[in-house]
Parts: structure tokens; sequence; C-alpha cells
């Protein structure tokens, strides 16, 4: 009888430390679970954050360059009032035609909505390449006033 109480104690001793175990470990998991779930959502804040300003880095960038061509806009419209009439009329369409280009950018722009950084590369890509184009546009309309 002795020999089953010190085997059911020795049993129950090892079945108690086992349980306290197994809930220390659990515990330990949960921690580290808990603390791996706050810096994932930490890092997500930061990507957001850094996407965030990507966008609104590059909305000023772009509107600079968008400023920049009113600008260029309005002095050679001034520059095109001392010119014939022929000079005037072949100008006056090339540069209404990149006014219109220019305004529908600065739509584009401001109508563009943030959703996914996929999207958001898409879209800049796109927007570079008819910025660039833009671009190119009024450094031919240059082009063919100075010559």
């Amino acid at each position: 009888m002795m020999k089953k109480l010190i085997f059911t104690l020795a049993a129950s001793s090892i079945l108690i430390a086992f349980v306290f175990t197994s809930c220390n470990n659990t515990a330990k998991n949960a921690e580290d679970s808990k603390n791996a779930l706050l810096k994932a959502a930490d890092d997500l804040n930061n990507a957001k954050q850094a996407y965030l300003l990507d966008v609104e880095n590059y909305r000023n960038e772009i509107l600079a360059k968008i400023e920049k061509n009113k600008l260029f806009i309005k002095d050679f419209k001034i520059k095109m009032k001392n010119e014939n009439d022929d000079v005037k009329a072949i100008y006056e369409k090339q540069i209404d035609l990149l006014e219109e280009r220019n305004n529908a950018m600065k739509l584009k722009l401001d109508a563009y909505q943030i959703n996914e950084k996929d999207d958001w590369r898409k879209f800049k890509t796109e927007f570079n390449h008819d910025m660039d184009e833009l671009g190119k546009a009024f450094s031919d309309l240059t082009i063919k006033n100075v010559n």
C-alpha cells in the first residue's frame, strides 16, 4: 500500500511539474507571439508612413513642375505678342495644346486616390512617362522658337 501511495505521489508530482512547465512555456510563447505581432504592426505602420510620405513628396515635386510649366506658358505668351501674326498663330495653337496637357496632368494627379503600393508604382511610372513627354513638348517648342 505504501509503495502504491509513493508511486501515486511521484506520478502526481511529475504530472504537476509537466503542467507547470507547459503553462510556463505557453505563457512565454504567448508573450513571444504578442511581441511579434506588435513588431509586425509597427513595421506595417512604418511602411505605410513611408508610402504616404513618398506620395506626398512626389505630388509636391510634380506640382512644382506643373507650376513651372504654367510660368513658361505665361512668359511665352507675353513673348509671342511681339511676333507677327503668322508666327503668333502657329505658336498660340501649340502653347494652347501644351497648356491643356499641363492642366490635364494636374487633374490626373489630383484625381489619384491612394490605394495600394503596387497601384502607386504603376501610376507613378505612367505619370512620369506622360510628364517626360510633356517636358519634351515644351523643349521642342523652345527649340522651334529659337530657330
